[in-house]
C-alpha cells in the first residue's frame, strides 16, 4: 500500500470520500437496472420469437432473435453476477499492527472473527491507515465497476443491437428472395 501523506483528517477529505462512495454506488446501481431491463427485455423476445420459428417469412429472422436474446441475457446477467468469495485460512503470522488491506469482504474474509476484530482496530486506529483503506476500496469498487459491470453490459447492449440489425436485414432479405415474379 502507498504511504502518500495526508496531513490529518479533515471533513473535506471525509466529504470527498463519502461523495466518490455514493456515486460509484449509484453508478452501480444504474449498471445493475439496465441489466435487468436487459434481460427482461430480451426474455420477452425470447417468448415472442420461440413461436414465429415456424413462420415462412420471419422463420429465420426469429432465429437470429433468439441467438440475440440469449446472448444478451447471458451478457447482462454476468454484469450482475456477484463473484464467489472462498475464505481461505490465511496461515501468515500476523505483526501486532497489522491492518486491513481493504475493506471489501475479500480482505478479511479468510480471518477468523478475533483476527478482523484486531485488523479493524488497528487500522481504525490511524487515520493515515484508516484514509489509505477508504482509498484501496474506491479503487477496488471502480475496477469492478469498470472491468465487469460495463464491459459486459457493453456486450449487452452490442448484442441486443446487432441481432436487432441482422434480424431486420433477414427479414428484408427473406422478403426479397420469396418475392413472387
Amino acid at each position: 500500500m502507498s504511504q502518500h501523506e495526508i496531513p490529518e483528517p479533515r471533513a473535506q477529505i471525509d466529504s470527498l470520500l463519502a461523495q466518490t462512495r455514493q456515486n460509484l454506488l449509484r453508478l452501480t446501481q444504474a449498471a445493475d437496472s439496465k441489466a435487468h431491463i436487459l434481460i427482461v427485455i430480451s426474455a420477452f423476445t425470447l417468448n415472442i420469437t420461440v413461436t414465429q420459428l415456424d413462420h415462412p417469412l420471419l422463420g429465420y429472422a426469429a432465429f437470429v432473435m433468439l441467438l440475440q436474446a440469449f446472448s444478451t441475457v447471458i451478457f447482462a446477467s454476468l454484469s450482475i453476477m456477484p463473484k464467489l468469495i472462498l475464505g481461505k485460512s490465511d496461515k501468515t503470522e500476523l505483526t501486532e499492527d497489522a491492518t486491513l488491506d481493504s475493506s471489501f469482504a475479500s480482505a478479511f474474509i479468510k480471518y477468523d472473527y478475533a483476527t478482523f476484530e484486531k485488523l479493524m482496530a488497528n487500522t481504525l486506529s490511524d487515520p493515515q491507515k484508516t484514509y489509505q483503506v477508504q482509498f484501496r476500496e474506491i479503487y477496488d469498487s471502480s475496477m469492478i465497476l469498470i472491468n465487469k459491470k460495463m464491459k459486459f453490459l457493453r456486450y449487452s447492449f452490442i448484442s441486443l443491437l446487432i441481432g436487432t440489425g441482422f434480424s431486420i436485414l433477414t427479414v428484408a432479405i427473406t422478403i426479397i428472395v420469396t418475392k413472387p415474379g
